[in-house]
């Protein structure tokens, strides 16, 4: 029997999905459970090969909130920007389809719109659960002007966007781009608005199995792309704020997220070694381990092989840690799965 819902709904719900019939069944079943009732959920299925849009097809048929977008693969980017032309809501969240929600998740979204109403802004999960523990993603209640930039976290899923500013400023998930495209997105975003407003809940259960087992290795060129267009976006951010001495533009630069795509095209470029010796890359090198923090053992060892040229080790060390990794996850996985698979009704904070 289909669910009746307002011919408006306030919040379209995204789900990008290929290949997950693993996980896609538990995502929408979570998202259909919701406390808040007036909202659209919007499959868009990424030319899967595997059985993910016949499962989706039965939740259309059933409810009448849920609407199916097909088409060919071109990536979660592509997926995401149609999902985002199709939407009737007024405001824009997102799920990973390999992801799930408390019940809770859209009613937390959306419980500080009356507060700030007026104002073009950010709403986000202050956290979100990740290996059945709460990671605080955002340490702050509210960030505005140039405190924006302090905002760490990169993904699109935990937050509340607003389909005005999307629409006006033909802001979209930039295609050809497969790592660090929900970071641009962010950063092209927060060019128009006034505030980050982070709600006390851990409504989002983030699956890191899939993020870290599945390594992706890029060309040379591809991976400097992403590389630079991450640190081009976040550059537009510090001169909008005002940020123009050298020193504070590189602590800036290095505290955020683009510091993971640095190190993510050191080690996914297969044949990187000897462009990072010889180009333009080594100035962002010397800036990188002068500015970088030290937060942990690991950080330490590779600052402490980058600054003294040691690339081939540094590639090295980094990759077994990489390796190691996606052996010891499925382990802590299987030994946790009761923990880590979570009733829909996490407690909330």
């Amino acid at each position: 029997m289909n669910i009746n819902m307002s011919p408006s709904p306030v919040v379209s719900v995204i789900v990008p999905v290929y290949n997950r019939e693993k996980y896609i069944q538990k995502c929408v079943d979570s998202i259909l459970l919701q406390t808040y009732k007036n909202f659209e959920l919007i499959l868009v299925d990424d030319g899967s090969r595997d059985n993910s849009f016949n499962i989706c097809k039965t939740y259309e048929a059933k409810d009448s909130r849920v609407n199916i977008l097909h088409q060919e693969n071109g990536g979660v980017s592509s997926a995401r920007n149609l999902g985002i032309e199709h939407a009737h809501g007024r405001w824009i969240c997102f799920v990973d389809s390999d992801d799930y929600v408390t019940e809770n998740y859209i009613e937390s979204l959306i419980k500080m719109l009356e507060k700030y109403e007026n104002k073009p802004t950010l709403f986000a999960l202050k956290g979100i659960i990740r290996w059945n523990k709460e990671f605080r993603l955002f340490p702050q209640p509210l960030y505005t002007g140039s405190e924006i930039l302090k905002a760490r976290n990169d993904a699109p899923w935990g937050k509340l966007y607003d389909k005005h500013i999307i629409d006006a400023y033909n802001v979209k998930f930039p295609i050809g781009i497969r790592a660090g495209e929900d970071f641009i997105f962010n950063c092209n975003y927060a060019m128009h608005i006034d505030g980050i407003v982070t709600i006390d809940s851990y409504d989002y259960v983030y699956n890191p199995m899939e993020s870290v087992i599945a390594g992706r290795f890029f060309s040379l060129e591809e991976a400097w792309n992403h590389y630079i267009s991450v640190k081009s976006a976040w550059e537009k951010l510090m001169d909008k704020y005002g940020i123009t001495d050298r020193i504070d533009k590189m602590r800036c630069l290095w505290e955020s997220p683009v510091s993971h795509y640095f190190e993510s095209f050191m080690l996914n470029s297969k044949s990187s070694i000897t462009y990072i010796a010889e180009s333009e890359f080594s100035a962002d090198i010397d800036d990188y381990t002068k500015y970088t923090p030290t937060k942990n053992i690991r950080k330490r060892i590779s600052l402490f092989l980058l600054k003294n040229k040691m690339f081939r080790t540094y590639v090295a060390y980094n990759r077994i840690i990489m390796n190691v990794r996606r052996i010891i996850l499925p382990l802590y996985m299987k030994f946790n799965s009761r923990k880590y698979h979570l009733n829909f009704t996490h407690k909330k904070h």
